[in-house]
């Protein structure tokens, strides 16, 4: 648990060997199934390169896809394990342990090849991001980069990360800099209010 420069989480070997190899063969079917990812920057949603060069695939729009149901099925029997419950209160900090009481998730998995990029953005929830790092490839580059009060903290990345974070904290992927490639799998929840039953 770090607290600099805002509250963050790291947690290394986040799967087991045999998750990450289930996970890593389920990307691979899906390698057609990736678009053009596009920025949404609270307005509307454009690709623009500029700003943001990889490709995107949303399981949960997708559920039609069997590989789709096994992706959501194992990331969320880990967010929502007891452990990684224990931990959300463990930071103590609200955005953490409101987590715990959301009840709509998504998950967007995120391709990063060489040159990929995403610059300085937030993400549209006010909430945390879970977001984890796969490859099965050396990856030179595509380091993660915080900034909060005008101060950067860089992760660099590693193979079977995750790292929790304010959702609405700037944050960006650096350059990847060879032919390599790199899985994010981000986990967004939130608090969606029962639709009333009529009388």
């Amino acid at each position: 648990i770090h607290y600099d420069p805002i509250v963050h989480v790291i947690f290394y070997d986040i799967f087991t060997q045999d998750q990450r190899t289930l996970l890593l063969n389920e990307f691979k079917k899906l390698d057609d199934k990736f678009y053009v990812g596009d920025y949404n920057d609270g307005k509307s949603s454009l690709v623009n390169p500029d700003i943001k060069r990889n490709y995107n695939f949303w399981p949960y729009a997708n559920r039609d896809i069997g590989s789709s149901n096994i992706i959501i099925d194992t990331i969320e029997t880990l967010v929502w394990s007891d452990n990684m419950r224990k931990i959300y209160k463990q930071v103590k900090d609200s955005l953490f342990l409101f987590y715990d009481y959301t009840n709509y998730s998504q998950i967007l998995i995120s391709k990063y090849q060489k040159d990929s990029v995403y610059e300085w953005h937030k993400d549209l929830l006010k909430s945390i991001t879970l977001n984890f790092w796969l490859s099965e490839d050396d990856v030179h580059g595509g380091n993660f980069q915080l900034i909060h009060n005008d101060i950067i903290k860089e992760i660099k990345y590693r193979d079977n990360t995750l790292i929790a974070f304010p959702s609405e904290c700037v944050h960006r992927v650096t350059r990847i800099e060879n032919h390599c490639t790199r899985y994010s799998i981000q986990h967004f929840s939130s608090y969606m209010s029962p639709v009333p039953l009529k009388s």
